[in-house]
This record gives C-alpha cells, sequence and structure tokens, in this order.
C-alpha cells in the first residue's frame, strides 16, 4: 500500500486483492463478480480496481506483483 485515507489501512499495509466471480454467464458488467481487498484482517468490497490512468494504453503485463494498481473502495 503506497497511498491509503483510511486510517484502519495505513501505508506500507501488505494487502491482498481477490476476484470472486458470479459463478455463472452474465450479459451485465456489474455482474460478473466483485474484487475484494484484504488487510490487517479485515476486507473491503472494491468499486474500482485498475491501472493507474497514467499508464492506459501503454504496453503492461497485468500480471506482474509490482505493477501500481488503484483500487477505489465502496463506501457505506
Amino acid at each position: 500500500m503506497s497511498r491509503s485515507d483510511l486510517e484502519a489501512l495505513p501505508v506500507g499495509t501488505a494487502v491482498e486483492v481477490a476476484f470472486q466471480d458470479s459463478g455463472r454467464r452474465v450479459t451485465g458488467p456489474g455482474e460478473h463478480g466483485t474484487y475484494t481487498l484484504r488487510a490487517a484482517g479485515r476486507s473491503w468490497t472494491l468499486s474500482r480496481f485498475t491501472q493507474h490512468a497514467s499508464q492506459a494504453g501503454q504496453s503492461r503485463d497485468d500480471r506482474t506483483p509490482a505493477s501500481e494498481w488503484e483500487a477505489e473502495l465502496i463506501v457505506g
């Protein structure tokens, strides 16, 4: 974690992001599944998980662990 506005998720915290698919064939983009960020014994559902906007359009390997990614939490 290199940047965070959450007190429960300070900078430097090790995090894991997992994708849970819906397990069925779907047509709507919001029905495919959810990303969940886990850290420090807690979990947050993500509304967005993507590479930083400044990297859009560049050639990259999404499997690279060192890639910079942005996660936006669902607040509520």
